[in-house]
């Protein structure tokens, strides 16, 4: 994004807006500098009623911009008090070194008529941004956006060392959180606390693109409208795509249209950068397909290699498995699932032999699968949902590998007890 050089002020990197500053928001700027205590609660804050009316009902998107351009250029915090009515945006565009501080109780809604690509927040080639959101809600017209996946509400692309806590991104016609790639080729230094991102139309986060990436005690729930509808999907859109030190902490997937959490590394291949993906002490229920899924296999079955590692979570009354690697090629990254808690699984009475975990393939799989792990999984139904726990099947003949079900917690519920193996070509499979 290019930046606005203007007049004798050092602008470099600001925002664009749709035209330079005027000379009257020159001296409205240089108004805000002997404004009152009440609009200044601390020295290097601003408030955003400084730079015009706003929270009345109007398109408030200029003043916003304007705001976010002239604070950051000066190093001060934006601030954003609560309104009676609900701010009214287009399309945001934050610059490098922006401080945003939001009132609790406020209130930023999408403007009527987002076209298919835009997009709400936008945090996008730049650096050093931080927003403090103290229960803030932004929210769109998602019952407006009946095609389209792409208007998410907070989009992250090719920026570092972002933190955002506090705020809630509902209602989008794409994903509830983005974060990808943009000039450089991924995101870096990311961390998102404390939020919640519900009724999305295509994720609750997606992250394509990353690098340092931390989410913690974070909510994604309620996504559906287009697939994969999942609550988190990790999911490469190139080789030259990153996920490195992914970390997902104490987070909750509930009530998505998809899985609760999506790992899909398919677009890359053995030339890209190995992955590291922790999730862990994280809750998945009520989704409409499985708790964990994880897929792997492209074209070329020699894949990515690094390591995947889901521990201390649990999966409760999900649709499908509690976790399921599917089309998982034993040559890609180590996934291991430890201290796995699955209550309830297959609640569509859907999963092959209605089984609680798999690894499982269909036809047309090439190389053997697995490199999966299950340590101290423990599986209990009380639904009658419930044939086998664990199941590793390959229906395209080819085998299965460095698969391990071990030192298994509480089994309850399954009649047939155990599990199956309906492969011949297997090594290296230990269950016990």
């Amino acid at each position: 994004m290019e930046p606005i050089l203007d007049g004798d002020l050092p602008l470099g990197g600001l925002a664009r807006t749709h035209q330079p500053p005027t000379l009257a928001l020159r001296i409205l700027f240089l108004a805000t500098l002997l404004i009152p205590a009440t609009l200044a609660q601390e020295a290097n804050r601003l408030n955003v009623a400084a730079f015009g009316p706003v929270g009345l009902g109007g398109d408030d998107t200029e003043v916003f911009q304007t705001a976010l351009n002239w604070t950051a250029a000066l190093g001060q915090t934006l601030e954003i008090p609560a309104s009676s009515s609900a701010y009214n945006i287009g399309p945001l565009y934050f610059p490098s070194n922006t401080s945003l501080f939001l009132d609790a109780g406020v209130v930023v809604q999408a403007r009527p008529g987002f076209s298919a690509n835009q997009k709400l927040l936008n945090i996008v080639n730049v650096s050093n941004v931080h927003l403090q959101g103290n229960g803030a809600v932004f929210r769109m017209r998602k019952a407006e956006y009946t095609s389209g996946e792409y208007r998410h509400c907070l989009n992250i692309e090719g920026a570092s060392d972002v933190s955002i806590t506090s705020i809630s991104c509902n209602d989008s016609g794409g994903d509830g959180l983005y974060i990808g790639a943009g000039l450089k080729g991924y995101s870096a230094r990311i961390q998102i606390t404390d939020a919640k991102f519900d009724n999305n139309r295509r994720q609750g986060m997606s992250i394509t693109s990353g690098i340092d990436v931390t989410i913690r005690r974070c909510n994604f729930t309620s996504t559906s409208g287009t697939a994969p509808a999942d609550g988190i999907d990790l999911e490469p859109n190139e080789p030259d795509n990153f996920l490195q030190n992914i970390s997902i902490q104490d987070s909750v997937t509930g009530g998505n249209a998809g899985n609760g959490v999506g790992i899909d590394i398919r677009n890359l291949n053995s030339s890209s950068a190995p992955v590291a993906i922790v999730i862990e002490r994280h809750t998945s229920y009520g989704n409409q397909k499985s708790g964990y899924y994880a897929i792997n296999q492209n074209a070329g079955y020699d894949g990515v290699t690094g390591s995947i590692l889901i521990c201390d979570s649990r999966s409760s009354f999900d649709s499908l498995y509690g976790a399921v690697a599917n089309f998982y090629n034993a040559s890609g990254p180590t996934l291991t699932f430890q201290n796995l808690t699955v209550e309830n699984p297959n609640q569509a009475h859907a999963t092959d032999d209605n089984t609680a975990v798999a690894v499982i393939r269909g036809g047309g799989g090439q190389g053997a699968i697995g490199n999966v792990s299950f340590v101290n999984t423990s599986i209990t139904d009380i639904s009658g949902s419930l044939d086998r726990y664990f199941i590793f099947v390959d229906y395209s003949n080819i085998g299965l590998s460095k698969i391990q079900f071990i030192d298994p917690g509480v089994l309850f519920g399954a009649p047939s007890g155990g599990g199956l193996l309906m492969n011949h070509r297997v090594t290296t499979v230990d269950v016990r």
